[in-house]
């Protein structure tokens, strides 16, 4: 955090500024400009990052762009969408480093929370047994998850038609 008045770099336990001696005001949210009454990592307006949250970084330890931040915070905050679209990009490497083993992670994530595709990638993965050992038993589970996902879609896409 930095001084208001001088630009200082401050601890964020500064009620004063050693340099100029101004007071510290609390932070603000430097997506809305919300003022933050204490150091947090999300602002309670708008769900931004704040400057006192660490930066997410790949495994090369370069920092991730705003969108792929933002996808980890709504997946964090339990989105299945946002889960599996986590996966997509770690599958493919687009935009952050490919990582097989992560994807699978958010296909879990997501297929647990619900999401067909993610439930369908899963039972993919086990019955060709990759990043996890070969297995048909669960290959099915996912695979009978994703279908009543599907009929119950396309139950519902067929009533609004009618």
């Amino acid at each position: 955090m930095k001084c208001h008045n001088c630009s200082a770099l401050l601890d964020q336990h500064n009620k004063f500024c050693p340099d100029c001696g101004a007071a510290v005001k609390a932070p603000l949210c430097p997506h809305c400009g919300v003022e933050l009454a204490k150091l947090s990592k999300f602002c309670p307006e708008c769900g931004g990052a704040t400057e006192t949250a660490p930066r997410a970084t790949n495994a090369g330890g370069a920092a991730m762009p705003i969108a792929i931040q933002h996808l980890h915070n709504a997946a964090d905050l339990g989105s299945a969408d946002a889960m599996y679209n986590l996966a997509k990009l770690y599958e493919k490497g687009e935009t952050v480093e490919q990582d097989l083993f992560l994807s699978t992670q958010w296909h879990r994530k997501a297929a647990e929370k619900g999401n067909a595709d993610a439930q369908y990638t899963l039972a993919f993965s086990y019955l060709n047994g990759i990043v996890v050992e070969k297995n048909d038993v669960e290959a099915a589970l996912w695979l009978d998850r994703a279908a009543e996902k599907d009929a119950a879609f396309k139950k519902t896409k067929q009533s609004e038609s009618a």
